[in-house]
């Protein structure tokens, strides 16, 4: 079993495990409050008024950068920074137009109010979409190997009419001075 994805389902199960335990928590539609740096964060990117939103904002970010990394594994980048960058990149770019807080308000309503099956919504919406991103890079991958494959059998049948050619040619010319050797 591949080591590093047990390690990244697990701590992505621990984190939303807690981020569910915060949901579940009383205080979520309290307005949000604290030092001033986190209520500009909060406040510049739109995640929400009161702390579920913000909890359910955050679980949305998190699987916009996890599905934007993963989907940049197809791509020709040769070095991981460059692919987090591009991820990062991504999600602050969503979460700075409005759109998270705007699903996310969707996504609560949709819920009929609770911030706990909403937040669980968003998680079961990640999960499915990293399990098929998943099977259909698996089969992207095994396409390609496939394809590598039928090239590598076609240049192996090319080499072998080629020796075939050369070993023909030869015996001809082999004949040829033989019967040139004959006559003389």
């Amino acid at each position: 079993m591949n080591t590093k994805k047990v390690l990244s389902l697990s701590i992505l199960s621990s984190f939303m495990l807690s981020l569910i335990t915060l949901v579940s928590a009383a205080g979520l539609k309290d307005p949000v409050s604290g030092p001033n740096f986190f209520l500009n964060f909060i406040e510049f990117f739109n995640l929400g008024l009161v702390w579920g939103d913000v909890i359910v904002s955050l679980v949305l970010i998190a699987v916009i950068f996890a599905a934007t990394w993963d989907i940049l594994m197809f791509t020709s980048f040769e070095t991981k920074w460059v692919k987090y960058t591009i991820a990062i990149g991504v999600a602050l770019v969503v979460m700075s137009t409005g759109v998270i807080n705007s699903f996310t308000r969707w996504v609560i309503a949709l819920a009929g109010g609770s911030i706990a099956i909403a937040t669980l919504a968003a998680i079961i919406l990640g999960i499915a979409f990293f399990i098929g991103g998943t099977f259909f890079k698996g089969k992207m991958k095994a396409l390609r190997y496939k394809q590598k494959a039928n090239a590598v059998s076609g240049a192996m049948e090319l080499q072998s009419a080629k020796v075939a050619g050369d070993i023909g040619v030869a015996k001809a010319a082999a004949a040829a001075a033989e019967k040139e050797a004959r006559r003389v």
